[in-house]
């Protein structure tokens, strides 16, 4: 479910995902690119049923500067909104009954996915 939100991303805004298979995951990183100069990183999140943006509060320091969430059902993927990592750590944490404390933000509070479009595409 991941890659394909990954790869369609990827097609959205020029970007090739690397599709290098790493024993201990891509660390949170799915793209780097250059913005104004600066590299950035992307973290795309996709999900069935995604209602909240997450950011595991265990793994912030480490976290992508931009996070973007997506929901998949079957071949098809929706972009919902992105968020830079500086809000999400300025966001609630919680447990959502996993033992697993994240930052959250509900997917109607993120950033228009045509911005981050916009400013990827140049």
């Amino acid at each position: 479910m991941g890659i394909k939100a990954e790869v369609a991303f990827g097609q959205l805004v020029g970007l090739d995902p690397d599709y290098t298979l790493k024993p201990k995951g891509d660390g949170g990183i799915d793209f780097t690119t250059t913005l104004g100069g600066r590299t950035v990183t992307i973290d795309v999140k996709g999900a069935r049923t995604p209602i909240y943006l997450f950011l595991k509060e265990k793994d912030a320091h480490q976290a992508a500067d931009i996070m973007v969430l997506a929901r998949v059902t079957g071949d098809e993927v929706w972009f919902l909104g992105w968020e830079h990592k500086s809000i999400m750590l300025a966001m609630p944490v919680r447990d959502f009954g996993y033992g697993i404390r994240n930052y959250f933000r509900h997917y109607s509070e993120l950033r228009p996915i045509w911005q981050l479009v916009k400013l990827l595409r140049g």
